[in-house]
């Protein structure tokens, strides 16, 4: 077992576990794997569709649970906030992160980046301790 045939694998069963997602109403992406010389373990991360056709991962969860702890409130979830001079949209919330505990997505090129919640704060015109 190597990386590729992993990759080519993973990409395959993300494939075909769409018509199963579509039936349950939910959404499946792969996660990360890991491989030894004759097998491997494939994550698999579960979603469900709720009926305005949003979907809650782990981290917009625990933001809507948890952002009052971090001076931000479960209304912020995708409020648009601007850092050196790029839009981000608020989506989550790792309390794991310590330092950086705030996902947002780049509006410009999708990509996924961590915040402060005291950059965040501000960036949203909101008071920072």
């Amino acid at each position: 077992m190597n990386r590729a045939i992993l990759s080519a694998l993973a990409d395959e069963i993300e494939v075909a576990l769409q018509d199963i997602a579509k039936k349950h109403n939910v959404q499946i992406k792969r996660g990360n794997g890991t491989y030894g010389e004759t097998n491997a373990t494939l994550k698999l991360e579960i979603n469900e569709i709720k009926q305005d056709g949003t979907v809650l991962d782990k981290d917009a969860e625990t933001f809507l649970k948890m952002a009052k702890f971090y001076g931000l409130e479960a209304e912020d979830l995708n409020k648009v906030f601007t850092s050196n001079g790029s839009q981000y949209s608020i989506v989550g919330l790792n309390t794991r992160r310590g330092k950086y505990p705030i996902s947002a997505i780049n509006l410009s090129n999708g990509n996924r980046y961590k915040f402060t919640a005291d950059h965040v704060k501000f960036a949203l015109g909101k008071e920072v301790a």
